[in-house]
C-alpha cells in the first residue's frame, strides 16, 4: 500500500523508531550482570530488622537478588542447613554481614542464629573462599566511633551505614562492589618511559616536581608557592650538569648544538611551570622570575673573557635564555596574562656581567647572539641561512600549544613592544625569528580593532587609551631607524606595526 498521507507516514516513522528504541534498551538491560546476596544479621530489636529489611527492599529495587531469612526461610526448614547452603553456594556473589552490637556480641560468643553463622562463615573466611565475598556492613558504632564488628573478620575493609550523612555514599560503595563496577578503575598498563632505556636523552629531575605541582594546585594549593622554590632549585641543579668546563674533543659548535638539543625537555618543563602559576589562583609573583632569569644570566658568562673557546663557553645557556624569555611571555598572552606581561617585560633585572660589574637592564639584556652557532657553526658548514639560531629556535617549537607561529608573532611583538616602552633604541629586542613570519598577521594587534579586547589588552601597551597607542604605533612607523632593522643579507626588514594594524582601526568595532 502506499501511503498518501506524508503526516501519517511521519507519525508511523516516528512510532517505528520509539519501538526501536524501547527494544534496544530492553536487550541492553538484559544483558546487564546479575547479582546474588545473602544477609547475615542479628535479631537485635524490632528497629534494626526493619533497617535491614529497608536495605534488602532497596537492593533488590536496584536489581540486586537479595536472599533474607525474612523472605526464604520457611516453616519446617533446618535453621543451620539454609545457613550452610547460602554461605556456601556458589550463586551466591557476596554476604553482606550486618554489624551491629547485637551482632559482635553474638558472634563471638558463639550464640543463636548468629553464632551458628559465625561457625559457618569462619572457615569460608579464612578458608579458600574469595577474599571479596564476605563484606562487614557497619551499622553502627560505640560512644568513642568505634566500629563493633567481630573479631574473625575484623581486619576485612567494611563499608560504613551507621550515619545518615554517609549512608548514600556508603550505599553507593555497596552497589558498586556487588556489580563490580568500582568508581576508581585500575588504568590499563603502559609502556615503561623511554628515557629510561635511552642512555643518550637526559631525564631531568623537574619533570617529577611538575608532576607534585599539579597535584598540589589541585589537592593542597597552600603547597604551591614551597614547592615551586623546589622546581626552581632542580631547574639550575640541571643546568650545571652541561656546563663546558674545558676543551672537548669535537668541533664546539657540534657540542654546544647537542646540548641546546638535549635541553629541550627542560624547556618544556619550564613552559609548564609558568602554566601552573598562571593556573594557580590570584596574582602572579613577577618578581620570582626576575629572579629566575637573574640567576640563569649568571650561566651565560665565560669563566675566562680573553680566551675564544671561553667567550662562547656559555652559549646553550645564552640561548635557552633568549628561547625561555620569549616562551613566558606566550603563556602570559595565551592566559590572557596581560597586565602580567607588562609588568614582566618592563622589570628591571640585576645582574652582573664579564667584567665583574653589578648593572640593571630590561629585558633586552637577554637578547644574545650566539656566537658559536651564528658564526662558527655557520662558517663550518657553509650555510648560507641567515641565522642558524633564529633556525633551530624554529626546529625546537614542538609543544602543541605554542606552535613555531606564536614563537615568530611573540618574539616580533616583544620587539615592538621594546619601542613602545620607549627603550633605548640600541637596547631593542631583535626578533631573530622575524624571517619565519613576514607575512602573517600577529593576533593581538589585529584583534585591537576591538573595543571590548583593547579595554581587556591595554595594560600590555601601557596605555589608557586607543589615542595613546595611535600615536606610539604612528611614531614607531615613522622612525628612521626602524627600516634598516633586519638581517644585512634578508630581503625584508622587521615589518611595520600598521602592516598587523592600522592605527586608524583601532577600536573602531564594538
Amino acid at each position: 500500500m502506499i501511503l498518501r498521507n506524508p503526516k501519517l507516514g511521519l507519525i508511523l516513522e516516528l512510532v517505528s523508531n520509539w519501538f526501536f528504541g524501547v527494544k534496544i534498551m530492553e536487550e541492553a538491560i538484559t544483558e546487564r550482570p546479575r547479582r546474588k546476596v545473602f544477609i547475615s544479621y542479628s535479631w537485635t530489636n524490632e528497629d534494626h530488622i526493619q533497617w535491614v529489611i529497608n536495605l534488602a527492599n532497596r537492593l533488590r529495587e536496584d536489581g540486586v537478588d537479595v536472599v533474607l531469612d525474612k523472605w526464604d526461610l520457611k516453616e519446617g526448614q533446618d535453621i543451620y542447613s539454609f545457613m550452610e547452603s547460602m554461605v556456601n553456594s556458589p550463586e551466591i556473589n557476596k554476604v553482606l554481614i550486618i554489624c551491629d552490637e547485637g551482632y559482635r556480641s553474638k558472634a563471638e560468643e558463639r550464640k543463636g542464629g548468629v553464632g551458628a553463622e559465625t561457625l559457618i562463615i569462619t572457615p569460608e573466611v579464612y578458608g579458600n573462599s574469595s577474599q571479596e565475598k564476605f563484606i562487614p556492613i557497619v551499622k553502627e558504632k560505640d560512644d568513642n566511633g568505634q566500629v563493633y564488628i567481630p573479631a574473625y573478620i575484623k581486619s576485612r575493609k567494611y563499608i560504613d551505614l551507621s550515619s545518615d550523612e554517609i549512608f548514600e555514599d556508603g550505599y553507593e560503595l555497596l552497589l558498586r562492589n556487588i556489580f563490580e563496577r568500582p568508581q576508581h578503575r585500575k588504568p590499563a598498563l603502559g609502556n615503561p618511559p623511554a628515557w629510561l632505556f635511552d642512555d643518550k636523552k637526559p631525564h631531568y629531575k623537574t619533570s617529577n616536581v611538575i608532576k607534585q605541582l599539579e597535584n598540589v594546585l589541585e589537592n593542597n594549593p597552600a603547597r604551591f608557592n614551597g614547592l615551586s622554590m623546589r622546581f626552581i632549585n632542580s631547574f639550575f641543579e640541571c643546568l650545571d650538569e652541561v656546563k663546558l668546563n674545558e676543551d672537548e674533543t669535537i668541533e664546539l659548535d657540534q657540542k654546544i648544538y647537542d646540548i641546546i638539543n638535549d635541553l629541550v625537555d627542560l624547556r618544556n618543563d619550564f613552559v609548564c611551570f609558568v602554566e601552573l602559576i598562571c593556573e594557580a589562583n590570584g596574582k602572579i609573583d613577577v618578581e620570582k622570575l626576575v629572579k629566575f632569569f637573574e640567576q640563569l644570566y649568571k650561566y651565560t658568562l665565560p669563566s675566562e673573557p680573553n680566551n675564544i673557546y671561553y667567550s662562547v663557553q656559555g652559549d646553550h645557556f645564552k640561548f635557552l635564555a633568549r628561547e625561555l624569555l620569549i616562551y613566558t611571555v606566550m603563556v602570559f598572552l595565551d592566559y590572557d596574562r596581560y597586565e602580567t606581561a607588562a609588568e614582566f617585560l618592563n622589570a628591571e633585572f640585576f645582574v652582573t656581567d664579564n667584567r665583574g660589574e653589578s648593572i640593571h637592564e630590561g629585558f633586552t639584556i637577554f637578547c644574545f647572539g650566539i656566537g658559536s652557532i651564528d658564526i662558527l657553526r655557520k662558517e663550518r658548514l657553509n650555510s648560507k641561512n641567515l641565522s642558524l639560531s633564529a633556525d633551530l629556535m624554529i626546529q625546537r617549537a614542538t609543544l602543541k600549544k605554542y606552535s613555531s607561529r606564536k614563537l615568530v608573532e611573540t618574539d616580533i611583538l616583544m620587539h615592538y613592544l621594546c619601542s613602545i616602552y620607549e627603550r633605548d633604541f640600541y637596547r631593542l629586542w631583535f626578533p631573530y625569528t622575524y624571517v619565519y613570519g613576514i607575512s602573517d598577521k600577529i593576533g593581538i594587534l589585529q584583534r585591537l580593532i576591538s573595543k571590548r579586547f583593547f579595554e581587556r589588552a591595554k595594560s600590555l601597551f601601557m596605555v589608557d587609551s586607543p589615542e595613546q597607542l595611535k600615536v606610539k604605533i604612528t611614531e614607531y612607523d615613522s622612525d628612521q631607524n626602524q627600516k634598516r632593522l633586519g638581517y644585512q643579507n634578508a630581503w625584508n626588514s622587521i615589518p611595520k606595526i600598521s602592516s598587523h594594524i592600522k592605527p586608524e582601526d583601532i577600536c573602531t568595532f564594538p
